[in-house]
């Protein structure tokens, strides 16, 4: 039975992906997912994962169909702050980069200072 659970990473890695909804809700209906992969596993000893994931659905199915019980506003505020996010990152990440293009042009403008001095030894071999 182990096997099969190991083999179904995939599924629920999946199903976590598709379930765009707050942590907590996602948390708990990838619990109660596994819990009925579980509770499959134990009256069917023999089967396989395909069998198993043939049970549960398409992973997409199966999101959607949790989403749809979900408080609509609550979606829309994740998604929103998700958004504001995404678009705070990709802000934040630009201006590093603009900095860094800034800093390394003025880098290259600035003229090294340099002296060069030569150490000559004299030995006196008397």
């Amino acid at each position: 039975m182990e096997d099969v659970s190991v083999s179904l990473s995939n599924y629920y890695n999946s199903l976590e992906r598709l379930l765009k909804c707050p942590k907590e809700q996602r948390g708990r209906f990838l619990e109660q997912t596994r819990r009925m992969a579980e509770d499959y596993m134990q009256g069917n000893p023999d089967a396989t994962p395909q069998e198993v994931t043939d049970f549960l659905g398409d992973p997409r199915e199966l999101a959607r169909e949790f989403l749809d019980t979900l408080d609509p506003e609550l979606l829309e505020r994740y998604q929103k702050n998700r958004k504001i996010f995404r678009w705070g990152f990709a802000v934040a990440m630009t201006m590093i980069v603009l900095l860094l293009g800034v800093w390394a042009v003025a880098l290259k403008a600035q003229p090294i200072d340099m002296e060069v001095s030569r150490v000559i030894t004299i030995q006196n071999n008397t």
